[in-house]
């Protein structure tokens, strides 16, 4: 994989955990999803980012995992809304998967009756007290 592939000096940069909210782990799936659904925000967002199919091809996360890549797996905490249509629940479920097929600790944790970036639209509302919540416990547990 050609993002490995940079020498690296200086500090350390490896990572004590991740916690991401509905992240893109597949833009190329995640496209041709779009593609199928019409959703032109996503599309050109897309093509600003990943220049050529073989761009996202190459850089997806789900994909290189699947490929079998050496990577480091550090543990990874996932927060999303069930009903998110800009980054579908069953790409971030397969990609948990095989993170954890891979031999990473990986939490995901869903939250019904919302979409995309709930947090941003209702800070207060249930859902994103529990999202904080599990962000705060998630850090406790591997600080």
């Amino acid at each position: 994989m050609r993002y490995a592939e940079l020498p690296l000096d200086g500090p350390d940069a490896s990572l004590d955990f991740v916690i991401a909210d509905a992240p893109v782990t597949d833009p190329h799936s995640r496209y041709l999803a779009a593609l199928e659904s019409g959703r032109s925000d996503i599309l050109e967002r897309h093509r600003l980012y990943w220049d050529t199919d073989a761009a996202s091809l190459d850089g997806s996360l789900n994909l290189i995992l699947a490929r079998g890549e050496a990577v480091e797996l550090p543990p990874l905490l996932i927060t999303q809304g069930v009903e998110d249509k800009s980054v579908p629940i069953a790409m971030t479920r397969e990609f948990v998967s095989r993170y954890q097929s891979a031999g990473g600790e990986a939490t995901l944790v869903e939250f019904k009756g919302v979409g995309h970036g709930f947090i941003l639209q209702d800070p207060t509302s249930r859902e994103s007290i529990r999202q904080a919540e599990a962000t705060i416990a998630f850090i406790g547990a591997h600080s």
